[in-house]
């Protein structure tokens, strides 16, 4: 199914207290399919978005007057907007009159412009496309994700453990690493040239584990994080953090934690299945690397 949305007005200011860009877009949705037909009504809504002063300098959107507004800052908020309707409609998002206000801050965006600035056709252009069956490649892939989990825990488990001189399991020498380079080569035989997988790239204040653009264009971030038998349970957590932090960066609102969870008592706790926080669709996949080995003695989240 194919929407498609249509800028019908936008109203724009500098707030003279702060300098932030606040602008106003009026759009409209309906059925592509509808178009031309007695059924051509589509609904009409509001988006406020705001443009932090500091990321309009930091993106040298400004020109000679420090607090005019520039024909780029316009481009950057419509193309913005643009991305940010999308991502609403293929959550499924049904839309209200007035959506939830965008905020472009410094936290939440890249330190430098992502844009091609010459190739941001608006404002002359009011009209883009919306593909909902883009959201098969999520599907996709957390397929592919489950299928990777299932093989660490029923083909490869004992790979990730070696026994010390009382024949207690501990980990192998860099287990993280070994996940990772499984998890890659994983994607990469799945989905071949019809997507494009990075490894570890360089993402504000850390590296992301691996990145990947799917064929139909849709980002999504990786984390992957080992637990139990000397990595506690918030060391895994800190994996949430981290898509938080990566994947507005990278433009992604969806994003995937990989545990690998070894703790015999506390297996699985702490973890949630599926969340949307700020936005961001968070999915987890627990594989379950546990040696089996009981001992009474030994504590599972240590």
């Amino acid at each position: 199914m194919q929407l498609t949305v249509k800028f019908l007005g936008i109203y724009y200011k500098r707030d003279f207290k702060t300098d932030n860009l606040e602008c106003q877009f009026k759009f409209s949705t309906i059925d592509s399919s509808l178009i031309g037909t007695p059924r051509d009504i589509g609904s009409v809504h509001k988006l406020k978005l705001i443009m932090d002063d500091r990321l309009i300098v930091n993106w040298n959107l400004v020109v000679d007057g420090y607090s005019e507004i520039t024909e780029n800052m316009i481009k950057v908020a419509y193309q913005r907007a643009e991305e940010y309707i999308k991502e609403l409609l293929r959550k499924s998002i049904t839309l209200e009159d007035e959506v939830p206000t965008l905020f472009m801050m410094m936290e939440n965006e890249p330190n430098h412009c992502p844009y091609n600035l010459s190739n941001i056709t608006y404002p002359p252009k009011d009209t883009f496309i919306v593909n909902l069956d883009d959201q098969k490649d999520t599907v996709t892939l957390k397929a592919c994700l489950e299928d990777y989990a299932y093989f660490l825990q029923s083909k490869v488990r004992m790979s990730f453990w070696r026994y010390d001189e009382k024949k207690k399991p501990i980990w192998i020498s860099s287990p993280e690493k070994l996940a990772k380079n499984l998890l890659h080569a994983s994607l990469v035989s799945k989905y071949g040239s019809e997507s494009l997988t990075f490894e570890e790239i360089p993402a504000g204040a850390g590296r992301i584990d691996i990145f990947i653009i799917m064929s139909e264009g849709e980002k999504a971030v990786i984390e992957l994080k080992m637990c139990g038998h000397g990595y506690n349970a918030s060391y895994a957590q800190e994996g949430y953090d981290q898509l938080k932090h990566y994947m507005p960066k990278q433009k992604s609102y969806i994003g995937f934690l990989i545990v690998l969870d070894a703790r015999e008592r506390d297996f699985k706790k702490g973890f949630i299945d599926n969340q949307i926080i700020d936005g961001l669709n968070i999915t987890t996949i627990i594989a379950d690397l546990r040696p089996h080995v009981k001992d009474k003695d030994s504590t599972d989240d240590v």
